[in-house]
């Protein structure tokens, strides 16, 4: 089962399940996403400061599930990756999640929840975050925010000698 694909006007929640982020990586990212039209929301623990987390296992784990359970939360953007995720991946309630899907958004260890939802049957989006907006071209934000709303992403490049098939 596919996510919701969200409207303009819909809320986007930014949490970091695992490493700790900077204030200018969140603001930056609050703003891009209000400039396309949507509502972004920051999580309690967020910008929070445990160690190298963004919180104990315990605030990070419960701003994720907040976000899964809010009916409100259209998408969950992962500010940043970082072992963390697989701390609190288990922890998490998925029923609510199975019954009504949202987009989850992130790479590098975020992967741990791309896994878990593929096993739930629905999909995710292995794609940027915050951390990586200021450096992300206009076309790689833009393609996030299309699939986000279920707009059909076609790609094209040139093939070279060193590609080959197996």
């Amino acid at each position: 089962m596919l996510p919701y694909n969200i409207q303009k006007g819909d809320t986007i929640a930014i949490l970091a399940p695992a490493k700790k982020i900077e204030a200018e990586f969140i603001d930056f990212a609050v703003k891009t996403i209000e400039k396309q039209g949507f509502k972004a929301v920051v999580s309690d623990h967020c910008l929070g400061d445990n160690n190298y987390f963004s919180g104990t296992i315990e605030e990070r784990k419960m701003d994720f599930q907040r976000a899964l359970d809010n009916p409100n939360i259209h998408a969950i953007l992962c500010a940043r990756g970082g072992y963390g995720c697989v701390q609190i991946l288990e922890e998490l309630n998925w029923k609510s999640f199975s019954k009504h899907p949202k987009w989850i958004i992130g790479f590098s260890d975020v992967t741990v929840f791309h896994l878990k939802i593929a096993q739930l049957g629905s999909a995710s989006i292995h794609g940027t975050m915050p951390l990586n907006f200021k450096k992300n071209t206009k076309e790689a934000l833009s393609s996030l925010f299309k699939a986000i709303q279920g707009e059909n992403l076609n790609y094209t490049w040139k093939s070279t000698i060193e590609n080959v098939e197996g």
